[in-house]
């Protein structure tokens, strides 16, 4: 069941120019998945329509409903809780570009919509070169030309407590948990240690084959 937290919120209004407007409303949390929250709100206007807004980026999901039920409904779709997921989880930079300038909205901060375009483009740019760089630094010397470094093979090894991910098809993979008694195995697959900004500290490699 979906609690309500009654309050007011700011939501991102785009016209000519870009503002924060705080409102009265009421805001909730959907889990989009496996566990993932969702943080969204909901107000009525003037007309006495009830709009949904992304809490996290002050944009509007969807508007003119008749009923704050309505809006909740939407949320919790099928439909809305995949596109959300999808869309964070294939435009990750993007999305925290956009909460990155809403909350320079909600400072106080003013700027036209070409500023607000210019200035979410720029900030997802330099997190997406951050995430190349951060994270998929190729690995310089593999100890043995054999090791094969896939998705599906470290998954089938089995370890207990770890977890095992990759962001998408040639993306690093990366080992997470109590990896203390596999290390050693690790460092001779060709695994580094690091720190993922999407799974905590880990190690990571590259996805090989063996030849």
């Amino acid at each position: 069941m979906t609690t309500f937290k009654r309050e007011a919120f700011h939501i991102c209004s785009i016209d000519d120019t870009a503002r924060a407007v705080l409102v009265d409303g009421y805001t909730f949390e959907v889990e989009i998945h496996e566990g993932m929250k969702w943080a969204c709100g909901t107000h009525k206007d003037e007309r006495g329509r009830w709009h949904l807004t992304d809490a996290v980026t002050g944009l509007l999901v969807a508007g003119g409903m008749r009923a704050r039920r309505e809006c909740v409904e939407y949320a919790e779709s099928e439909y809305m809780r995949s596109r959300m997921w999808n869309y964070f989880n294939n435009n990750t930079e993007l999305y925290m570009a956009k909460a990155e300038v809403f909350q320079m909205l909600v400072a106080g901060t003013s700027m036209s919509y070409g500023e607000y375009l210019v200035a979410v483009n720029e900030i997802a740019a330099m997190k997406r070169e951050e995430n190349r760089y951060g994270e998929e630094e190729p690995v310089a010397e593999v100890a043995t030309e054999t090791a094969v470094v896939t998705l599906e093979a470290m998954k089938e090894k089995g370890w207990e407590d770890v977890l095992v991910r990759q962001r998408n098809e040639g993306a690093c993979i990366w080992v997470c948990g109590a990896l203390e008694a596999h290390e050693e195995e690790l460092a001779e697959m060709g695994f580094r240690r690091g720190r993922s900004k999407y799974y905590g500290e880990g190690w990571w490699a590259k996805p090989t084959m063996a030849e």
